[in-house]
Order: structure tokens, then C-alpha cells, then sequence
């Protein structure tokens, strides 16, 4: 959920297939247990490194540029570990840091036309310009009997969980909400604190809800406001001068306080037309079971999730994923890159049929290794239609 450790800037996995030490192994060993996503035979020609164009994803295995719908076979499990240590190219920043002095920034009122809310939003003038009409039009939400959640405080010091107060089938609504503040995920050195203007700027009431959400046994040498934004803010786009997308973070009164899982039962998706975060449950959630969303990109090897969570966020998850044995970590993180790799490349419906060299049932035993391989993480498929 927030500011520069946030899965806009942080999505950009890569394998160093440019390091000299790598040459002559640019596909990952083979394993010896089964693969959760078994492949279909095929011929792959791997890509040697001067082949290499400038403007090739710098993201993509040479195993998975093939026209395979299978990615990966299987590999011993140290040696998966430690080709996926190896690989892990950390992420430079994006254009968005490096233009981020580019565009003065205005801090701004964004009411609501239920005349009572408002979001207090730090934004360049290009990005504001391109908002709704003002005041933003909540959308209209049906009376329900109960809402679907509750917010528990874990402790004095320890913020709050949002657990499902019944049933939640997949798809089922969760909230529907606007931002209480908007910031840019990359912003310039400013005097005094962006934070801390924002804070200022809330209505009281609102403040001290907000307060009383955080964990402040992760707050380090940063204001409280500061802290507040970045590590419970959830990463937004807007769009500015000649369709140019901003990344932001805002902070929501509910998904804000919803915790992080690296195999969540929930997910959001953020629509700037309406200014409006919808948060829906990804797969059947229990009552009393505690919804969750990922901060984190959740096809990336256990060390990097952690890596990402304890550097932008300051907390080592201890969510099942990642308290799994050595063995069975190496193998949800081959699932994970596998699926990854698969939803990049797969094939479509439409070109399977017109490719009479690709097996009859190859794309059906495809889809059904790819949602075994979901099941088997806990996961859900990003793209899923109940999801929009």
C-alpha cells in the first residue's frame, strides 16, 4: 500500500541475464520434484545474450519467451533458491521520481457532494486539472441491514484488522470509498513535511480516526502523519497532461485498515473516473476470518516480498506463505514465477485454434495446471471478471 515501496514503482522483477557470471546459465536448473504447473512438451530455443534487444522486457527468462505455454520444468530445490537470489535485479526508479521536481504541487480540497467529507490532496496542477467535476459524486450505495465488515483493534499499539462480519462469497462487495488524501508516490524534498500539511488540512474527527488505526510499534524516526500515509496508503493512478499516468497513494477510511497477506481473500480495484476505491472479496471468506489484500507484487519470490515489505512498509510478514519450510518455500516460489510467466505469455483462444502444432488439449490443461497451481497458493486469478 504506499509511497516508494509501493507495487507501482516495486513491480519490476528481473532476472540479470547481463552479468558475465550468469553467461552460459540463463535459464534457471532443472528440479527434481513435481512442478505445480506441469509443461507441456515443447521446443525451446533459448536467447543468447547478444540477441538481446534494448528494448526487450528486461524482465522475461529466455525460457519463457518461447511460444510455451508450460514455463518451467523441475529443478533441485537449493539450486532453484539460490538461481532465484542471484537473478534478482532490485528495481530502479521509475521516471515519475526523476521528473518529480518537474511540476509544482498544490495542496488542494477535494469536497464530496455529500457535503460532509472531503480529500485533501497534494497534487501536480496538470494531474488536477484531469479530476471529475468538483464536488466529486459519491456513488449511490443501497441500505443494507449490516455491513459486511467490522474493525477490531488488535491492541493499544498494534492498529486495527477488518474481519468479515458474515459469509462472503467471491465477488461479494466490500466497501466502495473515496480517498481522504492523495499524494504523489514520488515526491521532491519539501519544507515543511507534505505529511504533516496534509494532517493539518483533515477535518479533526476524520484525524483522529485515522490515528487510531496505525501500528505505532513500526513507526521510525518519521512523524506520525508521515508514517500514517506511507505504509497504510494504497497505490492509486491518475492521469495528467497528455494522458501521462501519475502513480499516487491514498488513504482509504476502510482498505486502509485492511492488512497485508502474500495470498490474500480480497482485492481492490481503484477507478479514476468515479474517484473511488471498490474492495471486493477474491474468493469465499468466512465470517470472523480476517480480510486481506496484498501490498506487494504476489508472484515474486519470497525474499523479495520480504525485501519490499520490511524496507517500505517495516514489518516481516509471518503470513502462511511466507512461514512455509525451506522446501516448500522453493516450491511456491517456482509456482509463483511460473504463473507469472504464464499469464505474460500465454496463449489465446483465438490463436491456439489457428495453430494446428499446438496439442488439441493443450490450452484446457493449461488452464487447469494454472488454477491448480492458484489453489495450491491460496491465490486468485488477478484478472478474474468478478474482481471488476
Amino acid at each position: 500500500m504506499a509511497w516508494l515501496g509501493s507495487p507501482v514503482l516495486l513491480d519490476q522483477y528481473s532476472y540479470d541475464w547481463s552479468n558475465p557470471r550468469q553467461a552460459g546459465s540463463s535459464t534457471p536448473p532443472l528440479r527434481t520434484q513435481s512442478s505445480p504447473v506441469p509443461p507441456v512438451a515443447t521446443t525451446v530455443t533459448p536467447v543468447q545474450l547478444s540477441e538481446r534487444s534494448a528494448s526487450a522486457p528486461q524482465h522475461s527468462s529466455p525460457l519463457c519467451r518461447s511460444p510455451s505455454i508450460s514455463l518451467v520444468d523441475d529443478t533441485p530445490e537449493m539450486e532453484f533458491k539460490l538461481w532465484c537470489a542471484s537473478h534478482y535485479v532490485p528495481p530502479s526508479l521509475t521516471e515519475d521520481f526523476a521528473a518529480c521536481g518537474a511540476h509544482a504541487l498544490i495542496l488542494h480540497d477535494i469536497p464530496f457532494d455529500d457535503g460532509r467529507s472531503k480529500c485533501v490532496a497534494l497534487l501536480a496542477e496538470d494531474v488536477l486539472e484531469s479530476l471529475p467535476l468538483v464536488p466529486v459524486k459519491l456513488p449511490p450505495m443501497d441500505p443494507v441491514p449490516s455491513l459486511p465488515f467490522r474493525i477490531e483493534r488488535a491492541s493499544n499499539l498494534s492498529g486495527t484488522r477488518v474481519f468479515a462480519s458474515c459469509d462472503l462469497d467471491a465477488g461479494a462487495l466490500i466497501s466502495v470509498e473515496p480517498p481522504l488524501s492523495v499524494l504523489p508516490l514520488a515526491l521532491p524534498s519539501l519544507t515543511p513535511s507534505p505529511f504533516d500539511a496534509i494532517f493539518e488540512r483533515m477535518d479533526p474527527d476524520v484525524r483522529q480516526i485515522i490515528e487510531g488505526t496505525t501500528d505505532k510499534t513500526l513507526r521510525k524516526r518519521r512523524t506520525l502523519a508521515e508514517h500514517i500515509l506511507r505504509t497504510r496508503g494504497i497505490c492509486i493512478e491518475l492521469r495528467g497532461e497528455h494522458g501521462r499516468i501519475v502513480g499516487h497513494t491514498a488513504f482509504f477510511l476502510i482498505a486502509s485498515q485492511v492488512r497485508h497477506s502474500c495470498s490474500p481473500n480480497a482485492a481492490y480495484v481503484w477507478d479514476s473516473k468515479t474517484f473511488t476505491l471498490t474492495l471486493r472479496a477474491g474468493r469465499p471468506i468466512a465470517a470472523d476470518e480476517e480480510i486481506t489484500i496484498a501490498y506487494v507484487p504476489l508472484m515474486r519470490p519470497r525474499v523479495a516480498r520480504q525485501l519490499i515489505l520490511r524496507s517500505s512498509y517495516g514489518f516481516n510478514c509471518t503470513c502462511p506463505a511466507c512461514m512455509l519450510p525451506v522446501a516448500d518455500s522453493v516450491r511456491s516460489d517456482q509456482a509463483r514465477i511460473e504463473l507469472s510467466k504464464w499469464w505474460e505469455q500465454s496463449v489465446s483462444f483465438e490463436n491456439w485454434l489457428a495453430d494446428d502444432d499446438q496439442p488439441r488439449d493443450a490450452l484446457i490443461l493449461a488452464h487447469v495446471r494454472a488454477l491448480t497451481a492458484l489453489d495450491a497458493e491460496g491465490l486468485f486469478a488477478p484478472r478474474a471478471k468478478h474482481l471488476k
